[in-house]
C-alpha cells in the first residue's frame, strides 16, 4: 500500500497513548501558556510541514485499511538512544522513555489518560472519585495474566507494597501517596489517600503505574517481573540492546495487528540509517539529524517530526560543599551559552530554553515569566571567585545519550573557559541513575533529560526530597510543603498562582539549569501505520502495523 509521504511537526499532543483509540495524558486543567516554539532552521523538515493540534496525531494519519489487507508478521524498532536497562517498573533504572514504552506493550494501567482531565476505563470500569481521598473503583472481571492467572484487587494491592521497595523508582512516587488499601471483592478495591490528590488519576496512568501479577510478584525473579495483562507478552530480552515480543492472544482489548514487534537499541548512528535501507528495521526513532532529508524525500518513508515536552537540563549537587555553593551556581548558569550547548547537544534538531524554569515545554502553567540567566563570562568570573570553588576538577555525569553526552562535553569546554576544571563522566544508564540518586549522590554535576507529562504535577519529580528523578539532591522544605500542597487546591486559578510561584522560588534557589528540547524525528517504512504519537516521547506501539498487500 502507497501512502502519500508526510512530513509533521507535532507540538501538542495527548500524552502517553495508553489507548488503542486515543492518545493519552494531558494536563488536568489546561493547555501550557505560550505557543512552542518552532523547529529550528535546517531541521531537515524543509518545506509543506504541517503543524497538527491538540487532537493528537497517528502514524497513517487514520486513514482506513481494506478488511483483506496483508499485515507484516513482525516489525523491528528502534530505540530513540535510552537503553532498556531492566523490565521491572519497581527498579529506578526504568526511569527512561524507551522502558516506558515497553511497559505500555507488556503491562495495562487502571485508566486511561484522555486528556484535559477526562480519564477513561482500562483495568478499572468505573470509579468513584469522593473527596479524593478515598476513591473505590469497580475492576473488568475478564482480564488474565501472560501467565494465566486472572487479574483481581488483589494484584493491585500487591503492585502497591511492591512499589514501596522500589525507592528511586516512578512507580514508588506515584503510589507512596496512597494510605491504605481495601480489597472489598476481586472486582471492587478501595483507596485512602494521605490527603486529597486532585493529580491522583493522573499519575496512574502513567506507564510506571503498570498492574503486576501478585505470585510474580512474590517469586521475585526478574523475569517473573515481565508478566503483565498488555497487548504483548516477552518473548526475550536482553539488556541495553533489545527486548522482543509477541501478541497476546488472549488480550481482553483489541489484539493487535502485529504479531511480534521488537524494540533495538542501535548505539551507532550510520547503522541505524543502513538498517532503515535495507529494510531490517521499519521504524526509527533515532535517525541521524544529517538524513532526515533524504528519507523524507523518499515516496518510501514517512518522517514525522514532534518536539519533546522533557527538557534537557543540568543540575547541581545541593549537598556538595561546592556545587551546593549558590555563588559556584551562579558563576555556571554565567558562564553557560545556552545556544551553543543547544547546538552541541542536538544541532539543527535543538529548541532553545525561552525561559529560565526547569519545565515541560507544553505542560499547563509553566511560568513564562522567570528570565534566562545572561551568558556573561566576566560576570561569570566574579561569582566564581565569591564561591568556595579552589580550582579542584568538578565531576559532569551522564547517562549513554548522544544529546546529553554532547552537551556534557560542550558544558566542559565553556566552564573552562571561565576558570572551573571539570571531568566528564558517561555511564551506561543504569549505572547513572545509581551514581546520581537523591539518596545517595556521588555526583557534583549532571546533564540529563527529565521525563515530563503536560500535568503540572511533574513538578514533584525533580523538586520533591526522595524523589526518582531528584539528581541535583534538591530539599528545600518551602517547596516541599508547597509541592505537598498542589495536589489539595481544587481551584484552577489558585492552582495556576502556586505553581507558578513554586517556579520562582526554585529558580531562585537555582538546583537546575534550563538547557534545550528536542525536536525529534520518527522515520516509517511505507505501509506503517497505527503509531500514536507523544511528546513524551514513549510512543503508543501497541497497535502498530505494516501493510504488506
Amino acid at each position: 500500500m502507497k501512502k502519500k509521504k508526510k512530513i509533521i511537526a507535532i507540538v501538542i499532543v495527548l500524552i502517553m497513548g495508553l489507548s488503542l483509540v486515543a492518545a493519552c495524558g494531558g494536563g488536568d486543567s489546561g493547555p501550557a501558556q505560550q505557543a512552542p516554539p518552532q523547529p529550528g532552521q535546517g531541521s531537515g523538515s524543509g518545506s509543506g510541514s504541517t503543524v497538527v493540534g491538540q487532537e493528537g496525531a497517528v502514524v497513517g494519519g487514520g486513514e482506513p485499511v481494506p478488511d483483506d489487507a496483508v499485515y507484516a508478521e513482525s516489525l523491528d524498532v528502534i530505540t530513540e538512544g535510552t537503553a532498556l536497562a531492566v523490565l521491572n517498573p519497581f527498579n529506578a533504572a526504568t526511569n527512561t522513555t524507551t522502558t516506558q514504552q515497553v511497559f505500555i506493550m507488556i503491562y495495562d494501567r487502571l485508566v486511561n489518560n484522555l486528556g484535559e482531565g477526562n480519564f477513561g476505563p482500562s483495568l478499572a470500569t468505573s470509579w468513584d472519585p469522593g473527596d479524593f481521598r478515598t476513591i473505590r473503583m469497580t475492576l473488568r472481571d475478564d482480564v488474565y495474566f501472560h501467565n494465566g492467572e486472572k487479574f483481581t484487587a488483589e494484584d493491585i494491592e500487591a503492585t502497591i507494597i511492591a512499589s514501596r521497595e522500589g525507592v528511586g523508582s516512578q512507580s514508588h512516587d506515584i503510589w507512596r501517596v496512597v494510605e491504605s488499601v481495601r480489597v472489598l471483592s476481586p472486582t471492587e478495591i478501595e483507596f485512602t489517600l494521605n490527603a486529597v490528590n486532585v493529580d491522583f488519576f493522573t499519575s496512574i496512568s502513567h506507564p510506571h503505574a503498570s498492574i503486576l501479577n501478585k505470585s510474580a510478584i512474590e517469586s521475585g525473579t526478574e523475569r517473573d517481573f515481565w508478566i503483565g495483562t498488555g497487548a504483548f507478552s516477552v518473548r526475550s530480552f536482553s539488556s541495553n540492546e533489545y527486548a522482543a515480543m509477541e501478541r497476546n492472544e488472549n488480550y481482553w482489548g483489541d489484539v493487535p495487528r502485529t504479531k511480534n514487534i521488537t524494540f533495538r537499541n542501535i548505539p551507532e548512528m550510520s547503522t541505524r540509517t543502513i538498517m532503515l535501507q535495507t529494510g531490517e528495521v521499519q521504524i526509527s526513532m533515532g535517525t541521524p539529524a544529517d538524513d532526515v532529508p533524504m528519507f523524507a524525500a523518499d515516496p518510501n518513508y514517512s518522517v514525522f517530526e514532534l518536539i519533546s515536552n522533557n527538557p534537557h537540563y543540568i543540575s547541581f549537587n545541593m549537598n556538595d560543599p561546592v556545587t551546593g555553593d549558590h555563588n559556584f551556581r551562579m558563576a555556571v548558569a554565567h558562564a553557560v551559552n545556552l545556544d551553543e550547548l543547544a547546538m552541541a547537544g542536538a544541532g539543527a534538531f535543538a529548541v532553545g530554553a525561552q525561559d529560565g524554569s526547569l519545565y515541560g515545554l507544553f505542560s499547563e502553567f509553566r511560568n513564562t515569566d522567570i528570565p534566562k540567566v545572561p551568558h556573561d563570562p566576566d560576570k561569570a568570573r566574579e561569582f566564581l571567585a565569591a564561591s568556595n570553588y579552589t580550582g579542584e576538577p568538578i565531576e559532569i555525569s551522564t547517562g549513554s545519550i548522544s544529546t546529553v553526552a554532547r552537551a556534557a562535553e560542550m558544558l566542559q569546554e565553556q566552564l573552562q573557559r571561565v576558570g572551573i576544571n571539570t571531568t566528564v563522566n558517561v555511564m551506561d544508564l543504569a549505572g547513572f541513575m545509581s551514581y546520581a540518586s537523591y539518596r545517595d549522590n556521588q555526583s557534583q554535576m549532571t546533564v540529563y533529560i527529565l521525563p515530563t507529562t503536560l500535568s503540572a504535577s511533574h513538578m514533584r519529580n525533580a523538586f520533591f526530597p526522595g524523589s526518582g528523578l531528584n539528581r541535583a539532591s534538591y530539599n528545600n522544605p518551602e517547596i516541599a510543603s508547597l509541592l505537598d500542597m498542589a495536589p489539595t487546591i481544587t481551584d484552577l486559578n489558585a492552582r495556576r498562582d502556586h505553581y507558578l510561584r513554586l517556579q520562582e522560588i526554585v529558580a531562585e534557589d537555582m538546583p537546575y539549569i534550563m538547557a534545550f528540547w528536542r525536536l525529534q524525528t520518527l522515520v516509517v517504512a511505507d505501509g506503517v501505520g497505527g503509531v500514536i504519537l507523544s511528546p513524551m516521547a514513549f510512543h503508543d506501539l501497541r497497535n502498530a502495523y505494516m501493510v504488506v498487500g
